[in-house]
């Protein structure tokens, strides 16, 4: 026997309730990070393939071995190679302002990571662990290989050395260590970007600028 009309429409209206509810509990401040660093990527991706198509377009246009994306166009050249250098152009604009939007927005979400690291680097973090949460609670000996998973596959299927960074080297103290010493910072930069992620996570007082001060000292990473 079927339930009143009554029932159903309020079963209904309950089902949706909890939609609406999981919905707004899976859009966070985070999951914009990592849609913005989905779309940088794929915005200087474009920007390379069409450089690289520009670059070869314009050096037979010149008569040239090889010509810059930026070079000028010989009067002569065709009106879709123009047309090409403007996308390319409208690309890496649109590349920047990405870039300018995740570095405003990284340390609203993450202030803690986005001092200790940079805002843009934060952001690729947290999109790499996949949220903020995810990140909180991974150790620092994987954050220090975020970003170099295919290196690390390679590792454990055999014959390759295991990583010592991903997507850390781009931070300034990991990047300008000297090669040998690169590991050692990459290790205790990923320990304190574990506690400044649970800390942006779980509450508390920014600690940025105090877990990158502490770098700068000798004290091992505890």
């Amino acid at each position: 026997m079927s339930p009143p009309p009554g029932e159903l429409a309020a079963l209904r209206e309950a089902t949706l309730e909890q939609t609406r509810a999981a919905l707004a509990e899976a859009v966070t401040p985070d999951r914009g990070l990592l849609q913005g660093v989905r779309a940088l990527d794929e915005a200087l991706e474009a920007e390379n393939r069409l450089a690289e198509r520009l670059a070869r377009w314009a050096a037979e246009a010149a008569g040239a071995a090889r010509q810059p994306p930026a070079a000028e166009l010989p009067p002569d050249a065709p009106e879709p190679l123009r047309e090409l250098q403007i996308a390319w152009r409208e690309s890496g604009a649109r590349g920047e302002r990405l870039r300018d939007w995740l570095e405003a927005q990284a340390p609203d979400v993450a202030s803690s990571l986005a001092a200790l690291l940079g805002p843009l680097l934060a952001a690729r973090v947290i999109a790499a662990a996949g949220s903020l949460p995810r990140l909180a609670r991974l150790p620092g000996s994987t954050i220090q290989t975020l970003g170099a998973e295919r290196a690390l596959f390679a590792h454990r299927g055999g014959g390759a050395s295991p990583p010592k960074h991903g997507l850390l080297l781009a931070h300034p103290l990991v990047r300008d260590a000297p090669r040998r010493e690169r590991g050692r910072m990459a290790r205790r930069l990923a320990a304190k970007a574990a506690i400044a992620a649970r800390v942006d996570c779980y509450g508390g007082e920014p600690c940025g600028a105090e877990l990158l001060a502490a770098l700068g000292s000798d004290d091992p990473v505890k």
